[in-house]
């Protein structure tokens, strides 16, 4: 068994991995129905689509396969033959929660755990020799009810041969009738905002993503702020007295936060403003 590294954040890993000297990317690999991981409800083992993305940043360029025009082993990867491995581990993975699938899928293209320590004997798909970055996002477009999906991203790194690992837990474009504003009639009535959520140095392979969700949702719903900074303060609060009530958490710093808030009908010539913060839930410090 090979040990782990502790957790970064996603940042961190690519800050690690330095610059791109060539990548390969494979965005939005489909499957119109998987079961495993929890869907919105809670409810485990039911079919749902997933949707995988994967990066592949390279130690070097791909001189040899630019050259001669044709896709060199070792010099660069086949994305074609990089989205069948995928499907194919996927698949061998049904019944499994989001966090094992990504253990699992991670482990077989890298050789490296990423929740947990990598088994004995693991044959990889890629070289690690050859890789600078590993990046794979699994999203569950179905996995939430107020939103456009919840993902778990695994990024791998390999500085000096070393491996440096992140793992995200994010819900995208909940949609929360809220009360918030400053203008008076911003107070008479609620309005959209659209919540972006991540969860840094994510460490559980057992599905919980439903229920964070309602603490989300209903912190915004019970809200009645005049500014997104105070709601976004505020989540952060209800975020970080969760996570450390219900899991172990990740080192001194904790859990990364990142929360992005927008209000779309605020602004009539603009798509929306935005708010997003950033910090350790160590920082975090409840009113």
């Amino acid at each position: 068994m090979e040990g782990l590294c502790p957790l970064v954040t996603s940042w961190q890993t690519r800050h690690a991995a330095g610059e791109p000297v060539s990548t390969i990317t494979l965005k939005n690999l489909t499957t119109t129905s998987f079961t495993g991981p929890s869907d919105a409800w809670g409810r485990a083992s039911r079919p749902q689509p997933v949707t995988l993305s994967a990066e592949v940043s390279l130690s070097r360029p791909f001189t040899a396969s630019a050259g001669g025009d044709t896709v060199q082993e070792g010099d660069t990867v086949h994305y074609g033959l990089l989205s069948k491995e995928l499907s194919k581990r996927l698949l061998e993975h049904e019944g499994k929660s989001l966090g094992a699938v990504l253990q699992a899928l991670c482990e077989g293209i890298t050789g490296r755990g990423l929740l947990e320590a990598s088994s004995a004997g693991v044959v990889s798909y890629l070289k690690p020799t050859t890789v600078r970055l590993f990046k794979l996002e699994i999203l569950l477009p179905k996995g939430t009810l107020l939103g456009s999906g919840v993902s778990l991203t695994g990024t791998v790194a390999y500085p000096a041969g070393d491996a440096i690992r992140s793992v995200t837990l994010k819900f995208h474009d909940l949609r929360v009738p809220t009360l918030i504003g400053v203008n008076s009639n911003e107070r008479e009535a609620e309005q959209m905002v659209v919540a972006n959520v991540a969860i840094e140095k994510w460490t559980e392979i057992q599905d919980g993503y439903h229920t964070i969700e309602r603490l989300i949702t209903k912190t915004m719903k019970d809200s009645s702020f005049e500014t997104l900074e105070a709601l976004a303060a505020k989540l952060s609060v209800e975020l970080t007295q969760y996570l450390t009530k219900t899991y172990t958490t990740p080192g001194k710093e904790g859990w990364r936060l990142i929360i992005a808030l927008e209000k779309p009908v605020a602004v009539p010539l603009a798509d929306c403003p935005c708010v997003e913060l950033s910090i350790d839930t160590a920082d975090v410090v409840s009113g």
